[in-house]
């Protein structure tokens, strides 16, 4: 496994600084983000590749970066989830809750499929007699 090379480095450090317009805070990011992912190049790549995406879809992160409300380290190692923009955020939340939604709807049926409506009352499958003798108490 690879570590990041000195040209790799400074192209991620030129970058930064032209995308916020300063350099000194481009190394700090750069730095903090080969120490997160030192000694793992294709980490540390897709890293700066999520980074530079998030930081150019979400003017709030951007600001909130520039103006030092998210650190260097913290921004260096921060997941795609949270670099997110509001709206995505938001998104994926709802969908997460539908999800629930299903999977709570299919365990009730999966407790409706263990019962049954005998007598006005919903009966667990597991307490009922087996069928033969359910069909001999009818007759």
């Amino acid at each position: 496994m690879a570590t990041p090379t000195e040209d790799n480095r400074h192209t991620v450090v030129e970058h930064l600084a032209q995308l916020f317009n300063n350099q000194q805070l481009a190394i700090q990011i750069e730095d903090e983000m080969f120490k997160g992912f030192q000694g793992h190049s294709r980490e540390y790549k897709q890293q700066f590749r999520h980074l530079d995406y998030n930081l150019k879809q979400n003017q709030q992160l951007f600001q909130r970066v520039l103006n030092g409300s998210i650190s260097p380290q913290q921004i260096a190692t921060m997941s795609v989830l949270d670099m997110a923009t509001p709206e995505l955020k938001e998104e994926r939340a709802e969908i997460e809750h539908q999800r629930l939604d299903e999977v709570d709807t299919s365990q009730e049926q999966a407790q409706l499929d263990k019962t049954r409506y005998i007598g006005g009352q919903w009966i667990p499958v597991s307490v009922l007699p087996p069928a033969a003798e359910r069909w001999e108490q009818i007759h």
